[in-house]
């Protein structure tokens, strides 16, 4: 069981065989880079319909709370 991922530990070991450590490196850190942005791109793709239905419950709330008092005023007289 390896602290790092299988694929950087492979393609380390690859690099080190070949003597091409550093293009190794830079294909891994390319995977990554791209697996993170694909993740972050989930991420606010899921996030983006709370948002707005926790905007949309506020803006509800704010206006039954202005609404409400002047509707209550009204109806008094």
């Amino acid at each position: 069981d390896s602290r790092f991922p299988s694929i950087l530990v492979q393609m380390s070991k690859v690099g080190e065989t070949t003597g091409k450590l550093d293009e190794a490196l830079l294909r891994v850190s390319g995977y990554f880079e791209s697996e993170a942005e694909q993740s972050i791109k989930t991420l606010t793709t899921a996030l983006e319909p709370l948002i707005m239905i926790f905007l949309g419950i506020g803006v509800a709330v704010l206006i039954i709370a202005v609404i409400m008092p002047i509707y209550s005023l009204t109806s008094a007289f």
